[in-house]
């Protein structure tokens, strides 16, 4: 698999040792895997001022400065969740789109897993939740009940947009058949909160620019009461 580059896109992570060197591969999927390649933004990432090592103690300014730098420098933040949740449908979805419809077909009809079911916060809350936040970085945070149920409604705009352009790209019965299952499903799913204007947008034209229309549209709303019965177990995190 990792000689494959169909199979790096998702299941491995690669570095190189300078700019002009091949890339290797040095692990499986990473913090790179969800926040993008760090080569570029790592420093303005840890850069809290001069002599300051300490983030708590981080000037305003520097901090607003280091994110939006580490963001043009092409850091995913935690807060961009549409980009975060696109990342995780890319792959878990079966819809990298790197990879054509024929290429992804083949692999559907070879065996590869799908998971049409893969919903974002049953898997980023459980072992890979990394939350650790001032005042105490010590503490792994759980998310408010708000924060959740943001997070399962934008994690659904994802996967309608990545399901509806991975189905564009292949007439094959079967991969077709999974991507509208899918999209089917994230439709479904965001009917809970279709007094949200944005949602009727994205339902009409799920692009990734509605898709993040919609999630700064959730900033300072709580729709948990809304979407509580879809919300997953803690018991299946994984």
């Amino acid at each position: 698999m990792r000689q494959n580059a169909n199979c790096v896109l998702c299941h491995y992570t690669e570095t190189q040792s300078s700019p002009t060197a091949k890339p290797q591969v040095a692990s499986g999927p990473s913090c790179e895997s969800c926040h993008g390649p760090s080569s570029d933004w790592r420093d303005v990432h840890n850069f809290y001022g001069n002599g300051i090592e300490d983030p708590a103690k981080e000037p305003a300014a520097n901090k607003t400065k280091r994110l939006a730098e580490a963001r043009k420098a092409g850091m995913i933040w935690s807060f961009m969740t549409y980009d975060i949740a696109a990342n995780c449908n890319e792959c878990h979805g079966l819809a990298h789109p790197k990879l054509g419809g024929d290429v992804l077909a083949k692999m559907l009809d070879a065996g590869h897993p799908s998971e049409p079911d893969f919903e974002l916060a049953r898997y980023s809350q459980g072992t890979v939740r990394h939350r650790f936040y001032p005042p105490d970085y010590g503490k792994n945070a759980e998310m408010s009940a708000a924060e959740l149920a943001r997070l399962f409604v934008v994690g659904q705009a994802a996967k309608l947009v990545s399901a509806t352009a991975a189905a564009a790209k292949s007439s094959h019965p079967k991969y077709s058949g999974l991507q509208k299952k899918r999209a089917q499903e994230a439709r479904s799913a965001l009917q809970a909160v279709a007094d949200v204007p944005e949602v009727a947008t994205l339902l009409q034209q799920p692009t990734p620019d509605n898709a993040r229309k919609l999630a700064d549209a959730l900033k300072n709303r709580d729709v948990s009461a809304k979407v509580k019965a879809l919300l997953p177990a803690k018991p299946s995190y994984k």
